[in-house]
């Protein structure tokens, strides 16, 4: 991801993120019908949001090392055939039983 995404991303986490702090402290002082069950909501997706993208984002670069490490392994320039692994040429005919 280029750095202006990753910006742009981390500004609009961090405005929502203000955005419900802000619900949760306004739905603490004013008292309204629903109020104890929006503020339990909002007060939990204060907690459980921040964890959610820490573990998305930890997964994402989890999996993109695995995904990057698996294709450089398999185009290595040094990377010799595997023992008893036969080179085929174009000249020769393979009949794609996997006999030799």
């Amino acid at each position: 991801m280029k750095k202006k995404t990753k910006q742009i991303t981390a500004w609009i986490a961090v405005i929502v993120l203000i955005l419900l702090y802000a619900a949760t402290f306004l739905t603490a002082v004013w008292d309204f019908p629903g109020s104890d069950a929006l503020f339990r909501s909002c007060l939990a997706a204060s907690v459980g949001l921040p964890v959610l993208l820490w573990v998305y984002i930890w997964l994402f670069s989890k999996v993109k090392e695995r995904r990057s490490g698996a294709v450089s392994e398999a185009f290595r320039d040094n990377a010799a055939p595997t023992e008893g692994a036969k080179i085929l040429h174009p000249s020769e005919e393979n009949d794609g039983t996997g006999k030799d």
